[in-house]
């Protein structure tokens, strides 16, 4: 049987040296001949041991760089296909420990805060849940949002906080919620006074119209399949004056952007790395 080239999807902020770009091009132009059947290390190397312009020392430094920073692409399909098996759920907690935590925090005892990163099924169609705040509630009226909210005394951790604020605004018992991890936390406010913490869980196959939705906080409850959100077309970035990007997530009725589309962002990097690359 004859094996594919491998492809790889090179991340565009690696400070690599010119020798090595040179290599990383040439290396791409290889792989992606359809008439060569195996891209094997040693044929590599000795095509570059030939050519005077790329040296030896670059052809190592690209081969670190491709174990280190690269992602190889799969079938999207399949990857859809087995988002929320349970090796699926052992890799996303292998990969969200990996994510980097940015703080903003200036407060020594910020209040706490969690939210909760539904992922379930639409028609058997592998979607992300959100909701529409409330225009009688006082911050964030009117944005896209995740469930949550504040932590209460009650509660005794942040996934406790993020169960029991779901079933209230949504009315998804958190009995038919089965959690898969927690992401970093991020302050929703410049001044670092709550810290919210973003919970991912897994709910099954779910009936929007059967949901019971708390109107003094939710306006509306919608999806947004997988598919759609990894969609390059749907992806776009906010630059501020501060010399910070946030991502904004377009594509349906709502814009996604603020908190709520980073946290999106910190989950589909760590739930489906095959389709939800940096560079596309």
């Amino acid at each position: 049987m004859i094996a594919r080239p491998q492809k790889y999807i090179f991340t565009p902020w690696c400070k690599a040296s010119k020798q090595m770009w040179n290599c990383q091009r040439k290396y791409a132009r290889y792989t992606s001949n359809a008439n060569q059947s195996v891209t094997s290390k040693n044929q590599w190397i000795n095509t570059c041991d030939k050519s005077t312009d790329i040296p030896m020392s670059a052809v190592g430094m690209l081969s670190r760089f491709t174990r280190k920073y690269t992602t190889r692409t799969t079938n999207p399909q399949v990857a859809l296909e087995s988002i929320f098996s349970d090796a699926s759920r052992e890799s996303f907690k292998i990969r969200s420990k990996k994510l980097v935590h940015v703080s903003r925090l200036k407060h020594d005892n910020p209040k706490r805060a969690a939210v909760l990163v539904p992922l379930c099924l639409i028609n058997g169609e592998p979607s992300v849940l959100f909701t529409l705040r409330s225009n009688q509630i006082y911050s964030h009226r009117g944005e896209v949002s995740f469930p949550g909210g504040m932590r209460d005394s009650s509660d005794t951790d942040v996934i406790d906080t993020a169960l029991r604020e779901t079933e209230e605004e949504v009315g998804l018992a958190r009995d038919n919620i089965n959690i898969w991890g927690i992401l970093p936390p991020l302050t929703s406010r410049l001044d670092g006074a709550t810290m919210a913490t973003p919970v991912v869980g897994a709910c099954g196959e779910i009936d929007l119209a059967k949901l019971t939705i708390s109107r003094k906080e939710v306006e509306a409850v919608f999806t947004r399949t997988v598919a759609s959100l990894c969609d390059p077309e749907h992806r776009f970035h906010t630059r501020f004056r501060a010399g910070y990007t946030m991502p904004v997530f377009l594509g349906g009725e709502y814009r996604i952007w603020g908190l709520t589309a980073i946290f999106l962002h910190y989950a589909l990097t760590a739930l489906v790395p095959e389709l939800y690359s940096r560079k596309s």
